[in-house]
């Protein structure tokens, strides 16, 4: 999701991902509303002549993997509340560490650009009783609770650190630090300055449970929280308020893949292809590990190296992008001055084809088809189409893979420093 790090490269935000929802009504009202009623035929990018086979790109399809112990289903629907459009949520299990005393959340929004687990505090029951993070005082003092605010582009997610277990498929991550977004117990209720500076309080903005973040790295800031509290990610809590501190990796939040007993080196999204006008509510698949199992091989897939801030690039009208793979963006993010805007998505009469490269740090490349639909034919139970859209700055100056790129694929990313079959991550393969 599109998140915008006060440290590091923008990652994907689930905030922005709901401010789109809300813009993809918006357009589809102004666009005349979705579903083709009418009993017309689309055409292709202000053609005139009916769809074809040879009009719109060959798009991949794939097969979902059955289920497995390392296997999580993937739900693409429109949320708890309605709103949510093209976003991937999965189940997940938290737990009292070492205990069983657990609760399942659904609607937990999978995010390859992210890293942690986050909660909405309203969707815990009472009777979980995380225990709070703590971070050492002043000499002598007691440790003081810990918060933490996460910047995005479109504001900011402050909530208290917890430790939990967590269980995903068939796997579990023992004493994981995890976000619990508008906790509003003391003394986490007031949020500081330090964070207030990057807009809204997005707690509320959510349609979903959570967000889970297994993008390439293992950390949500690393060494940089740890040597220093001038990032203002990390808080320390007490009677005065909240003051920005470091924070040591440990009791970072944390990528959860790394830490499973098993299958720990990264994982493959499978996502079911999406036809012109969009579908209703469908299923895919996270299959965990990397060439672990029979059902994560990489076999001929090409494999994506990433530079050290995370980017590959993608060649796109002759220009150069750096570019990332983010599920939790509904959409595909990139410059085409020739493409109809409404607000911040693309809105083509017809659905209009595209093509781009991505290229590896390491030099391999992939030639890549894909689609711009048109809000025009969007079905009206639809919750996944082939939507684009442009960002404004900075993010215009990224070629931002949101999730229609999934769609039909089996992509596999392996995490930061992990050994696989093809050498060590952090990379993207498909």
């Amino acid at each position: 999701m599109k998140a915008l790090h006060a440290l590091r490269r923008p990652t994907v935000g689930w905030a922005f991902r709901c401010w789109l929802a809300v813009l993809l009504v918006a357009a589809l009202t102004a666009c005349g509303g979705g579903g083709g009623g009418d009993g017309g035929t689309p055409t292709v990018d202000g053609g005139t002549s009916a769809a074809t086979a040879s009009t719109f790109p060959t798009l991949p399809t794939v097969a979902i993997p059955a289920p497995a112990p390392n296997v999580l289903q993937v739900v693409l629907d429109r949320g708890p509340q309605g709103s949510a459009f093209n976003t991937p949520f999965v189940s997940v299990t938290l737990c009292v560490p070492g205990t069983e005393v657990c609760q399942t959340l659904d609607h937990i929004v999978l995010d390859t650009a992210s890293h942690g687990l986050r909660v909405i505090a309203s969707a815990l029951r009472p009777e979980l009783a995380l225990p709070a993070v703590t971070v050492a005082a002043t000499a002598g003092a007691a440790p003081l609770p810990a918060a933490e605010c996460m910047p995005f582009a479109s504001g900011y997610a402050w909530g208290s650190l917890r430790k939990a277990d967590l269980a995903m498929a068939g796997e579990r991550a023992a004493g994981m630090t995890i976000q619990v977004i508008g906790d509003r117990s003391a003394p986490y209720a007031t949020v500081p300055a330090a964070c207030t500076r990057n807009g809204r309080n997005l707690a509320g903005l959510l349609d979903a449970n959570g967000i889970l973040g297994v993008g390439p790295q293992k950390l949500d800031c690393g060494a940089a929280c740890a040597t220093s509290a001038s990032p203002s990610v990390y808080f320390a809590c007490g009677t005065g308020g909240c003051t920005s501190t470091r924070m040591t990796l440990e009791a970072q939040v944390a990528n959860p893949v790394p830490s499973l007993p098993v299958n720990n080196n990264g994982l493959m999204v499978v996502l079911p292809q999406v036809p012109i006008g969009g579908t209703g509510p469908t299923v895919g698949a996270v299959v965990f590990g990397v060439g672990t199992q029979a059902n994560n091989q990489i076999g001929t897939a090409t494999v994506i190296g990433l530079d050290p801030q995370g980017f590959f690039t993608t060649q796109y009208k002759g220009v150069a992008y750096a570019a990332f793979l983010d599920t939790g963006s509904n959409g595909i993010y990139f410059p085409d001055a020739q493409l109809a805007t409404c607000g911040g998505l693309y809105c083509p009469i017809l659905p209009a084809p595209r093509s781009a490269t991505i290229t590896s740090a390491l030099g391999a490349s992939a030639a890549i088809d894909f689609l711009v639909d048109s809000p025009f034919w969007l079905i009206p139970e639809a919750a996944a189409a082939h939507l684009g859209g442009s960002d404004g700055a900075p993010l215009s100056l990224l070629f931002n893979w949101g999730l229609p790129f999934f769609f039909g694929r089996a992509v596999h990313l392996a995490i930061q420093d992990a050994t696989t079959p093809a050498g060590r991550g952090p990379y993207w393969a498909f």
